[in-house]
């Protein structure tokens, strides 16, 4: 399978399930008590100070949080700790980190609808949202090295202001991606 090849969604979905599950067991491992949310849709939630509603389930939708009437874009896994909440997204990539050849450097990113999506939740719910993605494959870099992998974080407050390349459009009738520096997430 090369980077161009379309991955069947319920294989997709199998494997983002479950880099879910193992971010939920870091977590805990840390003392934090998490949440699934796509376990937990219909539901509220009552977390620290917080009461959060998650909407029914619709058939081809994930997780959404209903605030002030609006429907908002659910993280993966809610955790709580020392009265302390965030919300954590998590993007599960086979192919790992593409170099841009433009400015020379490693780029990670996401569906660009998607991370809007994510600032405005952070925005309305006032809660840090944090995106995790795991890279699995090592490429080649062009300059002899050997590309990012692993688990990777940063919240979507420092990914906004960090910035990365310019968006950029895919193939026909597939979504823009927001890329983000490799090198400005952190290890986890």
């Amino acid at each position: 399978m090369n980077a161009y090849d379309v991955r069947p969604f319920a294989d997709s979905l199998d494997l983002g399930r479950h880099a879910e599950a193992q971010v939920r067991e870091m977590l805990e491992g840390k003392g934090w008590k998490t949440w699934d949310t796509a376990a937990h849709q219909g539901e509220v939630l009552r977390v620290n100070q917080w009461r959060l509603e998650l909407a029914p389930a619709e058939r081809g939708r994930g997780p959404r949080w209903v605030c002030g009437g609006r429907l908002l874009l659910a993280a993966d896994v809610l955790a709580a700790k020392d009265g302390r909440t965030i919300l954590v997204e998590v993007k599960r990539k086979l192919q790992g980190c593409q170099w841009n050849r433009t400015h020379g450097a490693w780029v990670t990113g996401c569906d660009e609808r998607r991370f809007v999506g994510y600032i405005r939740a952070e925005q309305a719910l006032s809660i840090p949202h944090t995106i995790v993605f795991r890279h699995a494959r090592r490429r080649p870099d062009p300059r002899g090295g050997v590309a990012p992998s692993g688990w990777h974080a940063a919240t979507v407050s420092q990914l906004r202001n960090i910035g990365g390349p310019p968006c950029q459009e895919t193939r026909e009738g597939m979504p823009r991606l927001a890329y983000f520096w490799a090198e400005m997430l952190r290890a986890m």
